[in-house]
Parts: structure tokens; sequence; C-alpha cells
């Protein structure tokens, strides 16, 4: 057996699943409870329509069935819960205040040994069940929401919650492992297999705990990388911030006197190249330099140029505007400090552009970009629009051209 809450104990989660990430942020003796909804995607039935309305998701605009994961910090599945319907009702909170209520055999794992703190790990959607939580006292952590009106997180915020968000990559791996492996549950499953798409589910993840290494796996270096992501937390100021996004500051947006627009820079500039492993340090991760060339592919001009703009009263600051891959309205805009060896700081005008624990996708564009892709030909090319893309590309220009 080899899933569900009664097939492990307490014990053996803090000292065979959990990670030396987990250990740092949270101390020894700490039982991580990683919760996250996933959903699999089924046929509309057309014949039963009380079905049809109760699987049918206005968020994604399908008819799916969702299922709620427990992982530990290093992907090892406690339990794989569901199916449940796929409307509105069946949020996420919805969904662990009725596992908690219901599940006997889960509360009787959490509460087998006093000695060891049981912390869940949440992201925002389970807001709304912070109150039970409080009540079973049971501790969790989340990341931080803007207040209204905020359009920023704050330094410590944003640091807190990239803790989280690091510990919580465990299972988001999982989710993709077993639709990856087997496209049976990425594809669209066929109304008849409703019946026996739990058992599936949960035999599937029997085999992966089984049989696979856990999906998160990291080199010796992780206690100090972990250590070193702690201590950047007790960094809760965005000096950078204060003087480039500050109108009064002679950095600021208005003194454009003091900055001088460049297309690119020559290789002998002063900003430092940098391998990928240098990038992740900064990063923390690997999401991030990922989705930098996407934003790099946006930001090159028809000549493939990468446009931003120098300090000309003082030496190794730059600033340049990035594109949302959300909003057309919407750019950030990004500085970047640094020195011959290193990049020194950075802050960005999005969501979590202030913290100090990693930095955004939009730091990390510029940073991958002038640290490393200009230095290999290969990622260059690789930023040029080929195929569809390019034919695209070509018909906006001329749409905007008109």
């Amino acid at each position: 057996m080899h899933l569900g809450p009664g097939h492990i104990s307490l014990e053996e989660i803090v000292e065979n699943h959990t990670t030396t990430y987990s250990k740092v942020f949270n101390g020894q003796g700490t039982a991580h409870f990683i919760w996250d909804g996933t959903y699999l995607y089924i046929q509309k039935s057309s014949a039963n329509h009380k079905i049809q309305r109760q699987t049918y998701s206005m968020q994604k605009n399908r008819n799916l069935l969702k299922f709620m994961s427990i992982c530990t910090t290093d992907g090892y599945t406690i339990a794989i819960i569901g199916p449940y319907p796929g409307d509105c009702m069946h949020n996420d909170a919805n969904l662990t205040k009725d596992i908690l209520d219901i599940e006997e055999e889960l509360l009787e794992l959490l509460k087998s040994d006093p000695k060891i703190l049981i912390k869940f790990c949440l992201d925002r959607g389970f807001r709304d069940v912070k109150e039970l939580l409080e009540y079973l006292k049971i501790e969790y952590d989340m990341p931080a929401f803007k207040p209204k009106g905020v359009k920023q997180l704050t330094t410590e915020q944003g640091n807190e919650s990239r803790l989280t968000t690091k510990e919580r990559g465990a299972v988001e791996r999982y989710h993709g492992s077993f639709k990856k492996i087997w496209p049976f549950f990425q594809d669209t499953i066929d109304f008849s297999f409703i019946p026996i798409v739990g058992p599936c589910l949960r035999i599937v993840t029997a085999v992966l705990n089984a049989y696979r290494r856990p999906p998160v796996e990291y080199s010796a270096q992780e206690e100090q990388e972990a250590l070193s992501m702690l201590a950047k937390c007790e960094e809760t100021v965005n000096k950078l911030a204060e003087k480039v996004f500050c109108d009064k500051s002679k950095f600021g947006p208005k003194n454009r006197k003091n900055w001088s627009a460049m297309e690119d820079v020559p290789l002998d500039d002063g900003f430092p190249a940098l391998d990928l492993m240098d990038i992740r340090k900064l990063t923390c991760g690997p999401y991030q330099i990922q989705k930098a060339k996407d934003y790099c592919r946006e930001h090159l001009d028809a000549n493939g140029d990468f446009h931003f703009q120098v300090c000309t009263i003082e030496a190794g600051l730059l600033r340049c505007q990035i594109q949302s891959r959300h909003k057309n309205s919407e750019k950030y805009k990004v500085a970047v400090q640094y020195n011959d060896n290193a990049v020194v700081d950075y802050c960005c005008s999005c969501t979590a552009g202030l913290r100090k624990v990693g930095c955004c996708s939009h730091v990390t564009a510029v940073v991958w970009y002038l640290g490393y892709a200009r230095h290999n030909p290969k990622e260059l090319e690789s930023l040029k629009p080929k195929g569809l893309t390019k034919r695209i590309d070509k018909c906006l220009r001329v749409i905007k051209k008109q």
C-alpha cells in the first residue's frame, strides 16, 4: 500500500519526506502537508443535464472533475481525494472544509503524534479555510494578499510569499508528472470513464510513490541555498526601488535627463557575463528563467535590439519597461544595479517586484539577456520568430502601420 493517510506516519514524513528547504524554513520536527486542487477534463454530457451543470467550470469554460492532492515537500503523495464536481461551489477552500470534516483517517494522522508540529502549505485559493485551521490549531503558510488599492506587495510580504511558493513546487510537479506519463489524464476523458477515473488516478499515484524518485531533487548545495534565502528575508526594504521609483529622486521617472536610451550595449560595457547557475541563484528556482526567454522575445524589436536606458550619473545602473503577458495596457518598470562581477540589486513595479528573496520574471528577462543570451549566439538565434510566430508578428506589424 503506497497511498492514503493510513500507510504512513508523521515520523516517516519528517524523516524521509521533508526537504532541506522545509527543514531550514520551518525548523526540525515539522510535518509539512502541501494541499492543491487539480482537475481532469471530461466530455460534455448532453443526456444528463444535472451532471452537465455540476461539472461545468465557469473559470475554465469546460466540463471537468476536481481532485484534492495532499503531498509532502519532496513530492510524495499522501492522498488524492475525489472526484468532485467542477462547479464554483466546489472550490479549494470548500473541498478542504469537506475533507477535514469527513476524512477520519486523515484527522487521525494529523493528531497521531503531539510532539510533531503540523503545518499546511496552501495557495491563495484556500483563504476561506483559515478560520477552520486556526480552530483546529493547525499552522499554515500562504502567500500574502495585496490590500485593496495597493499595487504591490511589500518587500517583507514578497519574501515570505516566495518561501511558500518555493515549497509548493512539489505538488505542481506531481500534477505534471502523472499527466505527462499517462496522457489519458491530460486528454478529455470520455463520459463513460467517470465512474472509474478516481480509482485509476489513485492507482497511478500509488505507482508513482512506489517506483519513482520523488519529483523534488536538489544538489548538495540546497542547504546553503535555503540558508541564503532565509537570510535575505531579513531585508525588509528594497532600497533600489526607493531610489528609481520615487518621483523626487534624481534617479526617478521624471528626471529623464539622467538616463540615456540605448538599443544595446557592447559586450565590454561592464554588465557581468553569467551562466545559468548564477541566474538560478538570483531567481531561487528555474521557473523565472523559463519565462525570461518569452519576455525577451517580445521585448526585442524588428532589428533584434533590446531597448533599455542607462543611468548617466551613476555607473552600473540601467532600467527598462517589460510588457505584461496578461494585459496590453500594463508595462512593468525594471531596474537593475550591477558591477563587473555580479548583479548587486534589482526591483520591478509588478506585484512581487520588491522582494529580495529571488526576483520576478521581468527582472530575470533583463539579467538573462544581458548576462547570458547575448554572449551565446544559439540563445540569440532562438529568440528570433520562426514559422507561425513569424507570420503572426509580420501581420501585426502591418496592422499597426495601417
